[in-house]
């Protein structure tokens, strides 16, 4: 197949008319029918321009080669496979039609720590409660949920603060739950809302 023939497909595959390839180029449209019709090649300088706008490469444009074979050999070392090339383009169709499904995994990732740190706060409260139950026989009194040494003066002044770091990290974990919920869930609207549009 010749650069000609090559580039009519590329062009018409494309959609584009020789008007429109020499405006992106900043060519005549007589450059380009004379290039399609073999009687002249573009200027070197103009090849990459050309071959990205088509998207081929500078290679398959100017080999004697058929469309089938360029495809069917294998990339060269170090060389990227195609595919590589089409991978932003691919990305980018992705997110636009699935990416609502992003905010849908923040709101079930944040509702898992939301019920982790309710399972947390419940279990540490408990275990508090029965740890104050239990040192009741030895000297130490239960008030308002509180350990008091009888005898002390913490009495005087109410009951000591006892300090639960699982429950602060379980109060922690559920302010951050239910934040990821509310942010997942209005990513996902926001996203499918765009989608729409």
């Amino acid at each position: 197949m010749t650069f000609a023939e090559k580039l009519i497909l590329a062009r018409k595959r494309l959609g584009l008319s020789q008007e429109a390839l020499a405006e992106a180029l900043g060519v005549s449209r007589q450059a380009v029918s004379k290039w399609e019709t073999g009687e002249a090649l573009p200027e070197t300088g103009k090849l990459p321009a050309l071959a990205k706008l088509l998207g081929v490469s500078i290679d398959e444009l100017l080999s004697e080669e058929p469309a089938e074979a360029q495809t069917q050999r294998m990339p060269q070392s170090g060389a990227a496979p195609d595919w590589i090339d089409q991978l932003p383009r691919l990305l980018g169709r992705f997110v636009r039609r699935w990416g609502w499904l992003y905010g849908v995994y923040v709101a079930l990732g944040g509702l898992g720590i939301l019920i982790l740190g309710v399972i947390a706060k419940i279990i540490s409260g408990q275990m508090v409660r029965s740890y104050a139950q239990s040192m009741a026989p030895w000297g130490f009194a239960q008030q308002g949920g509180f350990t008091v040494e009888s005898g002390s003066l913490d009495g005087l002044f109410g009951p000591p603060q006892v300090f639960n770091p699982v429950g602060a990290v379980a109060t922690v974990m559920i302010v951050l739950g239910a934040l990821g919920v509310v942010i997942g869930v209005v990513l996902a609207l926001w996203l499918k809302r765009k989608q729409g549009k």
